[in-house]
């Protein structure tokens, strides 16, 4: 389901746990997810909040604050709406260790 998200040439840019820039393709993002349990598998409760959706009628941003990994992350997604279907084309995001 994550990969219907994204569109095929999506970004995923943002900072790794140790601060280094991680520039990655979809397949890269989708590979890095296979090897982690999902929240849901680990038994944590959800915690997603959207802050901010600005939307023009083929564009939209969206930031999000989610615990992941037990990281508290703020994303950044880019959409586009591709044949009206909407598609994350980029994801931005900053991470700091969860309180």
């Amino acid at each position: 389901m994550l990969e219907q998200a994204f569109h095929p040439e999506a970004k995923i840019i943002g900072f790794s746990s140790n601060g280094k820039l991680n520039l990655m393709s979809l397949e890269t993002f989708l590979g890095f997810i296979d090897t982690v349990p999902s929240p849901k598998a680990e038994g944590a409760p959800y915690d997603m909040e959207i802050l901010d959706i600005d939307q023009t009628p083929t564009t939209a941003s969206v930031t999000v604050r989610d615990l992941y990994l037990g990281r508290m992350f703020i994303d950044h997604l880019h959409l586009v709406d591709e044949q009206r279907t909407w598609r994350i084309i980029s994801k931005l995001f900053h991470s700091e260790p969860a309180d």
